[in-house]
């Protein structure tokens, strides 16, 4: 049983009440496996940065690479990424969550290049959602939001067109994220950007000079390449 498969079984079989068999046991084990590797190797990365596009062919060595520190503005992890599957199809990625996005420059809605669906396995987490409603005007858009706490065993799924924002993540929190083809289904998908909440409109991400140093400093694998 791979770890992908051991997280499908879990997803499907979580709960304190299901009885015990072999299967689920074996899955809470090669979980479990995978998670004291996680604390052995949190001060090292993989090359897998989450802005990288998803149609690069996945190789035998991206098992061998420990997960990805993601730096938030004051220079530490607020997120650790491990992609296990990567296709032009599809990425699966697993992520441990060590704090919300609202902090930051991170505090901006934001949007991804691609649909996905992430389930949370361990914690919970709670995200806003921000739409265009009806009844604004182009000075003074109306920007509906909705809010909602993802609990263990249950998932949510975001398009690429959609803007949302990470709020709050329980202590511990773990998810299992799964990422369609890049571009998603609507605009404006194929690029990272944000909502801009005055004007209604999506704005283009623009590089982070400091962004690279603040990964480095953080996966000191990358620095000594």
């Amino acid at each position: 049983m791979t770890l992908l498969e051991a997280i499908d079984v879990l997803i499907v079989h979580l709960g304190d009440d299901t009885p015990s068999t072999p299967k689920t046991e074996r899955a809470r084990a090669i979980l479990r496996a995978a998670l004291r590797y996680h604390e052995r190797t949190r001060q090292m990365s993989s090359d897998t940065n989450k802005t990288i596009a998803a149609g690069l062919p996945l190789t035998s060595d991206a098992y061998a690479k420990p997960p990805l520190n993601i730096p938030g503005d004051d220079g530490r992890p607020y997120k650790t990424e491990l992609v296990i599957e990567r296709s032009p199809e599809r990425t699966v990625k697993i992520n441990w969550w060590h704090a919300p996005d609202d902090a930051g420059s991170r505090a901006r809605p934001h949007n991804h290049p691609w649909d996905f669906t992430s389930t949370v396995l361990h914690g919970a987490i709670t995200h806003t959602r921000y739409l265009s409603g009806s009844g604004g005007t182009p000075e003074a858009p109306r920007i509906l939001t909705t809010t909602e706490t993802i609990r263990a065993g249950e998932s949510y799924t975001v398009r690429a067109y959609e803007h949302h924002l990470v709020v709050y993540v329980e202590p511990g929190t773990v998810t299992r994220m799964e990422c369609g083809p890049l571009g998603g289904t609507e605009p404006p998908g194929e690029s990272w950007g944000y909502l801009d909440t005055m004007s209604g409109e999506h704005v283009p991400a623009t590089p982070d000079p400091e962004f690279r140093s603040r990964l480095e400093a953080i996966n000191p694998w990358m620095a000594a390449k």
